[in-house]
């Protein structure tokens, strides 16, 4: 007699059934007509057709780093949605059935009829599913993150714990998502999920605050309190513990690279505390008078005061135009490294480091993204400053 086994292939990731299985898999309860958007093997959006207030609502994206275009968009297919064209605006008309974590979120807030809109958004290496939880008559009650793969778990714990710290402790003009519920599934298609829930952040139709004063976004740094460190006492300024294959010749000079950093400015003291991880316009909306600023994943403690600054200029050179990654980091260090302040170099240095050792945390998870290229142009750049 013969025995076969039949194993169940794998749904491809970014699938809509690798999705719903993310989100715990399907349970009793009613099913949802969506729009995916392109289509149903590539949802980086689905959007609920359930009622066009809903529709509207999963529809509203008011970060500051919209285009003009972006804006014209956005209002565009609001006018489609409410005047019920939305179908015809391209992608897969899907049933999307009720799921586990849907089903938990609901019951820990107390909250019924809430309706789901999910974005996963275009590929990139920290690729997670996003949800926007609406009432019926079009309001956003609450936004969540699913952290499905060992990274993606740990960042969106580590979102969690700093808006935990946080809560209550920013200074004017900031304000930040309050965490509502933090949980953990055993089972996912690649091991357990970490589900984070916060309240959504309110945004003003087409203003966006003006451009940030280094002098706030140093007070950011300072609400936990702040501390004069060495460099050479900056814990996390350490090679990564994972370095890739022994083949892997660029993860050995990150290595070196990062210990000379460490080194050669082992005795300058710096002002350090908190740090966003990824404070740019495209992180942050402008409600009434205050800046709120979400996506907290790369929060991190001990880091150079007025690091958060770089990283702003830094993003803004490396999203406008069209540079490479090493026409990219030179206009950044011709922009910034010119007070000829000892001060200013080591926190430049510093900073470098601090995104090359993200950079080679982030290699390999899967999906590239717009930074997948710039490891090495780091790496490189960090061994010309820092050559005998």
């Amino acid at each position: 007699m013969t025995h076969e086994t039949h194993t169940r292939a794998a749904s491809p990731k970014g699938s809509l059934q690798w999705l719903i299985e993310v989100l715990g898999g399907e349970v009793d309860g009613p099913s949802i007509p969506m729009l995916a958007r392109p289509n149903s093997a590539n949802p980086e959006l689905l959007i609920p057709l359930s009622s066009s207030a809903v529709s509207a609502a999963a529809l509203t994206r008011r970060h500051d780093g919209r285009s003009l275009r972006e804006q014209a968009i956005s209002e565009l297919a609001l006018l489609v949605t409410r005047t019920g064209q939305l179908r015809r605006i391209g992608g897969e008309v899907v049933d999307f059935p009720a799921t586990a974590t849907m089903k938990l979120i609901a019951t820990e807030l107390g909250l019924s009829g809430l309706t789901p809109a999910i974005g996963i958004g275009p590929p990139r290496r920290n690729r997670k599913p996003s949800v926007m939880l609406i009432t019926p008559a079009g309001r956003t009650v609450a936004y969540a993150k699913i952290g499905w793969s060992a990274l993606t778990r740990n960042l969106v714990a580590n979102e969690f714990d700093w808006l935990q710290r946080l809560d209550g402790r920013v200074p004017e003009p900031f304000v930040i998502p309050s965490p509502l519920l933090s949980t953990e599934t055993p089972s996912g298609p690649d091991g357990a999920t970490k589900t984070i829930v916060m309240t959504p952040l309110p945004g003003n139709r087409g203003r966006k605050y003006p451009q940030l004063e280094a002098s706030e976004i140093k007070s950011l740094a300072r609400s936990l309190g702040t501390r004069r460190r060495k460099v050479a006492d900056l814990s996390w300024l350490a090679p990564p513990n994972s370095q890739g294959s022994p083949e892997d010749d660029l993860s050995k000079r990150l290595a070196a690279a990062v210990v000379r950093v460490r080194d050669q400015h082992a005795q300058v003291e710096l002002e350090t505390g908190l740090w966003h991880g990824d404070l740019n316009r495209w992180n942050t909306v402008t409600s009434g008078d205050s800046l709120g600023v979400f996506d907290w994943e790369f929060a991190g403690a001990d880091r150079p005061v007025g690091q958060d600054y770089l990283h702003i200029q830094f993003e803004t050179l490396r999203r406008s135009g069209h540079r490479t990654p090493n026409e990219a980091i030179e206009t950044f260090l011709q922009q910034m490294d010119t007070e000829r302040d000892p001060q200013r170099t080591v926190a430049i240095d510093v900073y470098l480091a601090d995104l090359a050792l993200r950079e080679s945390r982030l290699s390999g998870q899967g999906w590239d993204g717009p930074m997948a290229g710039y490891r090495e142009p780091l790496v490189e750049t960090l061994e010309d400053r820092l050559a005998p």
